[in-house]
Order: structure tokens, then C-alpha cells, then sequence
């Protein structure tokens, strides 16, 4: 078995599953208005003593759009009792001034608005609804109340040329981050195939990124992908057919030594996830699945449920010797199987293959 740690570092907390928008790419989903089965007041209350109780670092909230629950303002201060730190992901459109207020007095580490685009059409295009105007209203008055900023963008096809005007337009702002995620097909995604860049237009986006990286030292520029864990395909055979691998450790400090026998997944090892009705998933790219389940906190102990769920046992005994297809065969030491959640979605399978990493669109590389 897997090394794991006593406590998760992180929880991802979806605090609701209702959105005003339908974005394209959306991990979970999310969408509609119901709210009957969100965690109540009561219930955050007794699961965040609990996390406490374990020494988590952070919770990270998320939804949906968690600023659309009419309680969010006792989330707020609900949330001033604990001393694990807090992140907010939001698109800004319910993000008023007296929220940031609120926000500033609160122990929070960062808050992310999602931006998708360096004009409205864009950011419209892929997000849906008037949100442009407002994502921007918000990252102003985060700053106004000297909150670290962040701003989200998903990497996709759309937008993938428009991504550095996205940057230059934030910086303007006083941005403090700015996080490209990669895509992981995974909810929604699975309905639109286009948003996902061909490899080569990734590529070249990875050479545009180092050299503007080197350029402009701030805002910090992350490029995020699913597989939180060691160095990742979506890291190094960009770098590798540029002849740039040594950026690995300069630009993205990435460390290519890995134990070769080990996945690098970190679901259910160091990070898990907690949907808007409580049930537990191992990371937030399975939340759209009830199956990827490993128990409810209305009705079990979080702690048990970390500890002892069958579910996180599968993901705590995943081996490289047992997966199949391209992973079986991969002659690349260093890299520690890509996305379990997206080898689940593709192939149905958590030993299968993580089908949209290079090495498995064309093993002979």
C-alpha cells in the first residue's frame, strides 16, 4: 500500500452544486437550482471541528458557484473559528464589496475568480451568461480589500491563443496569480471533445508560456494539471520535443527523480474532495460520479471515512505493474501515470490509461 498521510493537506468543499452559468469544461457538472441536499450550517460546522481535530492545512470552496448559497455570509463567519487556512474558487458574479469585506477580517490564502478571456465574447463564449463584466468587478474589489488574487483560467482550445492578452489585462489589476489549468476529460467535458487543444497547438503554447514566464516575473504564472503529484506528461513531452527539459526545475520546479514503481496520484493520499450533499470523493475530478463515493459526513465519521473507506483503499493500492494498456508499456521512468480520474472516465477502469497523454496517443515516441 501506498504511503498516506493521517489527514488530507486539502479538502476541495463544493458548498453547492447550483451555477448560474454552464460552463463547457465543468468538472461537476454543475448547474440548476436545487438546493434541498447542500450541508447545512450545522453540518459544516460539526465537519469543519472535525478537520481541525485532524490537522488539515486548507479547505479549498468551491461549488457550483459557492457565493450563490443565501447563507454564504454564515459560511463566512462560521469559517472564523478554525484555524486551517481557506480559498475561495468563484466566478465573481454574486462577489459584492461587502463579501470581500468579509472575506479580508477571515483567514483566507487566496481567492480565484475564473476568467476566460480577455474580452466579454470570449469569456462569454466558453462560461455562458453577462459574466465578464462582473468576474472583473470582482478581482477589483478583492484588491480594494488587499485579498491575495487569483485568477483561473481553464486552457482550451477557445482561448488558447488569447491566453497571454488574458494576462497582460490582469496585471493591470494588481493580480497576484495567475493559474492555467490544464483540462482533464472528466463531467461535462465529455460532451465537448473541441475544447481540448492537439498536441501540437499545446506545444507550442508551452514554448510561448517559458518565454513569457521569463519575461514577466509577475503576476506568478502556475501551469496547473489534474495529476497533482510528480512530474506529469503534460509537463515534460512538451519540454522534451523542445529540448528544454532542464525548465522542469527552473521555471516549474518540478523534480524529474520519481520512484518508478509508484503512481503519483495523490487522491485520496494527501488531497479529497466533499460534493454539496457531503458525499466524500478521492479528488474533486470524480465528484461527478456517485459511484467514486467513499462515504457521506451526514452519516459517517470523516475521519473513518479517510482512514478506513474501501473506496480510498483501492486508490492507496494502485500499482503501475497492475494497470494496462499504453501505462503497462511505458518506457518513461519518470512519470507516474497520469490522471487516475481521467483513465477512470476513458477507459472505465482506475488501472487503465490516462488515454490523452502523448506516450498513449502514440507509444512509439
Amino acid at each position: 500500500m501506498r504511503s498516506y498521510l493521517s489527514a488530507p493537506l486539502r479538502v476541495d468543499l463544493n458548498l453547492t452544486s447550483r451555477c448560474h452559468l454552464r460552463c463547457k469544461y465543468c468538472y461537476a457538472s454543475a448547474g440548476g437550482i436545487r438546493n434541498e441536499t447542500e450541508l447545512s450550517i450545522s453540518d459544516l460546522e460539526k465537519f469543519f471541528i472535525e478537520l481541525e481535530e485532524m490537522g488539515v492545512f486548507r479547505i479549498q470552496l468551491a461549488g457550483g458557484e459557492p457565493t450563490m448559497r443565501k447563507d454564504f455570509p454564515d459560511i463566512l463567519s462560521l469559517l472564523e473559528k478554525f484555524k486551517f487556512s481557506v480559498s475561495l474558487n468563484t466566478t465573481g458574479l454574486f462577489l459584492s464589496k461587502d463579501i470581500c469585506k468579509r472575506i479580508a477580517k477571515g483567514n483566507f490564502e487566496l481567492v480565484t475568480v475564473s476568467l476566460e478571456g480577455d474580452t466579454a465574447e470570449l469569456h462569454e463564449k466558453i462560461k455562458g451568461g453577462k459574466s465578464f463584466p462582473k468576474a472583473i468587478d470582482a478581482i477589483k474589489a478583492l484588491k480594494k480589500e488587499n485579498i491575495n488574487t487569483a485568477i483561473g483560467i481553464t486552457l482550451n482550445s477557445f482561448n488558447i491563443d488569447s491566453i497571454f492578452r488574458i494576462i497582460d489585462l490582469v496585471r493591470t489589476l494588481g493580480v497576484d496569480l495567475v493559474g492555467i489549468q490544464v483540462l482533464c476529460p472528466v463531467g461535462r467535458l465529455s460532451e465537448n471533445p473541441d475544447l481540448v487543444p492537439g498536441n501540437k497547438r499545446y506545444t507550442e503554447f508551452v514554448t510561448h508560456l517559458i518565454d513569457y514566464q521569463t519575461k514577466n516575473p509577475f503576476p506568478k504564472v502556475n501551469l496547473n494539471v489534474t495529476n497533482e503529484g510528480a512530474v506529469c506528461w503534460e509537463y515534460y513531452f512538451p519540454l522534451q520535443q523542445l529540448g528544454k527539459i532542464k525548465q522542469l526545475k527552473e521555471i516549474w520546479e518540478q523534480n524529474i527523480k520519481h520512484d518508478e514503481k509508484e503512481i503519483s496520484c495523490v487522491a485520496g493520499i494527501s488531497v479529497c474532495s466533499v460534493g454539496a450533499d457531503g458525499e466524500v470523493y478521492p479528488c474533486e475530478m470524480f465528484i461527478s460520479d456517485i459511484n467514486m463515493s467513499a462515504g457521506n459526513i451526514r452519516t459517517k465519521n470523516f475521519k473513518k471515512i479517510w482512514g478506513k473507506s474501501e473506496l480510498f483503499k483501492k486508490f492507496r493500492n494502485l500499482k503501475k505493474s497492475n494497470l494496462t494498456g499504453p501505462c503497462s508499456l511505458c518506457k518513461y521512468r519518470w512519470c507516474g501515470a497520469g490522471c487516475r480520474a481521467a483513465a477512470y472516465y476513458m477507459t472505465g477502469d482506475l488501472n487503465g490509461t490516462d488515454k490523452h497523454c502523448y506516450y498513449a496517443q502514440s507509444p512509439k515516441q
